[in-house]
């Protein structure tokens, strides 16, 4: 809950400050630039604000901001050291998101230039469809997912302590699974109301963006497969094994992202990431499976039930956004958010009726799944 607080709150402070500062204010955009990047503080207050909470309300602030137990045999530069050592790895391979957007600003630019008639203006609003724009969206959709799917983590270092390889199997095939019953149906119901959700955060996009906008919220499965998998890989102490998987996936994205750029235009850099994320994906679940030996089958068949259940929830999701267009266009900002509100009830609707159903939301819900299928009526 604190990451997902972060990121909405972060996006929220972002947004607003420049709409004010542009649009009424100075017009500075220096100023717009500070206020964006001061929001990231604002987001880790509001992810404090959420901790907090959640700590007073379970009634253990009391306990933590009390008088401590002296361990005179702790050595506190071991345990900085051994935490450095521990983190490290981390912050290296969760930095996979910001290298390829880095890969991207160094070369889209400078690329389109030299192989397109493209002026330099025109190319920084592509750039903006491209990048800055979507990833308002998608990292609240990727820290939406990482929360759900990342909790059995810690759990998961606790089996391989224990050499409980049964109980970290499952682990792994439970995590994956409440990535995907989120992840899945939250991209699928994104790219059908692209337009309009596109349009409350940006105004009324033209060809080019809506098609780039879409193409990135695609790419949040690989960005949430890989930020999944890689602490997984590395909570079972493959830790070199996960760097190294890092390193193919970057030496694959900046090998590719030249000529997809010259062939595909804008659509390049979102391929090249794709395929960048996916390399390493692929080698991290073979390895998981290698060392724990999870079942395969099982996560295919779970996944083709989410998918399916997507599909379900996907058709009367686009027919309405169709149908409703001849009554109300998503071409203003009132009428997205009404698109927004309706398309996206009647997918939550139709998709957790579904998962209610084939029990999938159990896993996610525990036993309040049980108490919504008797007031519901579902057997």
């Amino acid at each position: 809950m604190s990451q997902i607080a972060e990121q909405i709150i972060r996006v929220i402070w972002m947004l607003l400050a420049t709409f004010f500062i542009m649009r009424i204010g100075t017009g500075d955009y220096v100023t717009a630039v500070v206020q964006s990047t001061f929001a990231a503080f604002i987001g880790m207050l509001a992810s404090y604000g959420v901790l907090f909470f959640y700590l007073w309300k379970e009634g253990k602030l009391k306990s933590l901001f009390g008088k401590q137990a002296v361990h005179p045999d702790i050595n506190p530069t071991a345990i900085v050291i051994e935490t450095f050592k521990e983190a490290i790895p981390f912050i290296i391979t969760g930095s996979a998101v910001q290298l390829f957007q880095l890969i991207d600003q160094w070369t889209f630019i400078r690329t389109m230039e030299k192989f397109t008639s493209y002026s330099n203006s025109q190319l920084q609003v592509l750039y903006a469809y491209l990048s800055s724009n979507p990833s308002k969206i998608t990292m609240i959709l990727i820290a939406v997912a990482i929360s759900i799917a990342g909790v059995g983590i810690p759990l998961l270092t606790e089996n391989m302590v224990k050499k409980d390889l049964r109980g970290a199997a499952k682990l792994i095939i439970n995590n994956l699974q409440l990535l995907l019953l989120f992840i899945v149906p939250a991209i699928a119901g994104s790219v059908i109301l692209a337009k309009p959700l596109y349009t409350v955060f940006y105004g009324a996009p033209d060809s080019q963006a809506h098609l780039l906008f879409a193409a990135s919220l695609i790419q949040v499965i690989f960005l949430a497969l890989y930020s999944v998998l890689a602490p997984m890989l590395q909570a079972i102490f493959e830790t070199r094994k996960a760097i190294n998987y890092f390193a193919i996936g970057v030496l694959v994205k900046a090998i590719l992202q030249l000529p997809l750029i010259i062939f595909l235009g804008a659509l390049g850099p979102v391929i090249s990431t794709a395929i960048g994320l996916g390399v390493p994906i692929a080698l991290m679940y073979k390895r998981l499976h290698t060392v724990t030996h999870f079942s395969r089958k099982t996560v295919f068949r779970k996944a083709l039930l989410i998918c399916i259940l997507t599909v379900l929830m996907a058709i009367p999701v686009a027919v309405f956004y169709w149908l409703f267009q001849f009554i109300l266009s998503p071409t203003s900002r009132m009428g997205s958010i009404i698109h927004l509100v309706l398309g996206g009830g009647l997918g939550i609707l139709v998709y957790g009726v579904l998962a209610l159903v084939t029990r999938m939301a159990d896993q996610l819900l525990g036993a309040r799944a049980a108490r919504l299928r008797a007031k519901l009526h579902i057997k």
